[in-house]
């Protein structure tokens, strides 16, 4: 059975490295009300005896079965179910759970229970709400319409994008994010810092060809891609000499996708993925040390867009 209407979920990060919890609607239909409604149709949030909202968090994922399963965080909401799935059923959801929209946001899939005489149900839209983020003095990067996500990592907070959305809503660290406060105040943050172990694949968001390398930041260093859309990125904070396991060099042509190097440590032993973007006939970074001042642009946009791109191999695959 399937519960429609115009239903959201909300996000709601509760620390900066926690996974985000989902407040959805959830409560109980009666056997007698689900009896009036042929099988597959929708049934309106109004038709409800009862409903509230109720936080869930995801508990696992099958990707197989291109399902995702919720747990009830509250176990005093009782009038909710415990677990419910959600499973991405082809020519009806084509986006996955973490994307920024879809193509019909009224068209939930809702878990739907028989219990002690109760039909409990719980669901939301795939719309993650306060998704935008916040322009920060520089234009967004614009490049390739379906960048690669840069890294091969196994890091257990995933491919999260550190940001804050124009509404308030924190994703990530602060301290990750563009246009950070870095030196107290004398400078920022030119980049994203992407969750990555020491060790893991760096590769290229698109085609193009590597215009520079150099040492970058504590003891790891950089590449830079001159990209055919004409976007620049800098891929910082890799291992020195890593490139070389790839026949990456100067001028090497790569394409979107190809091996580029190895994510290093920083003498202080800490470890990521460093990306700047910047206008294109960049071929050295510039330190920001005034908002909206020199060729850097802000990466937040283009890298929700290489996640999206990354997170739809979960919902088509």
């Amino acid at each position: 059975m399937e519960f429609g209407g115009n239903i959201s979920g909300e996000i709601r990060p509760d620390a900066y490295y926690m996974g985000p919890r989902y407040t959805f609607y959830a409560g109980v239909i009666s056997p007698d009300t689900a009896s009036k409604f042929a099988p597959g149709e929708k049934i309106p949030l109004s038709a409800a005896e009862f409903s509230a909202p109720v936080e869930y968090e995801i508990s696992d994922m099958d990707t197989d079965d291109r399902a995702w399963i919720f747990r009830r965080i509250d176990p005093s909401a009782t009038f909710a179910p415990e677990y419910w799935s959600f499973t991405a059923v082809p020519g009806l959801i084509k986006k996955s759970l973490f994307m920024t929209d879809m193509d019909t946001p009224a068209a939930s899939i809702v878990g739907v229970r028989e219990e002690a005489g109760a039909i409990k149900f719980a669901g939301g839209s795939l719309l993650e709400p306060a998704l935008e983020p916040t322009g920060k003095s520089f234009p967004f990067a614009e490049g390739s319409s379906n960048p690669a996500w840069p890294v091969r990592s196994r890091h257990k907070y995933g491919r999260t994008v550190s940001y804050t959305s124009e509404q308030g809503v924190t994703f990530g660290s602060p301290a990750r994010q563009f246009m950070a406060s870095r030196g107290e105040g004398e400078r920022y943050h030119a980049g994203i810092d992407v969750y990555a172990n020491i060790g893991d694949t760096v590769l290229a968001m698109e085609s193009g060809v590597i215009v520079n390398r150099y040492h970058f930041f504590h003891g790891t260093w950089c590449l830079i891609q001159q990209c055919d859309s004409g976007l620049v990125i800098l891929y910082g904070e890799v291992e020195k000499n890593s490139w070389k396991k790839f026949r990456i060099q100067r001028g090497t042509r790569v394409e979107r996708g190809t091996k580029l190097a190895l994510v290093g440590e920083m003498s202080g032993g800490s470890h990521m993925l460093h990306i700047e973007t910047y206008k294109a006939g960049t071929t050295k970074n510039e330190q920001v040390i005034e908002p909206g001042k020199g060729p850097a642009l802000d990466p937040t946009r283009y890298l929700l867009l290489a996640k999206m791109n990354e997170d739809r191999k979960y919902a088509t695959a």
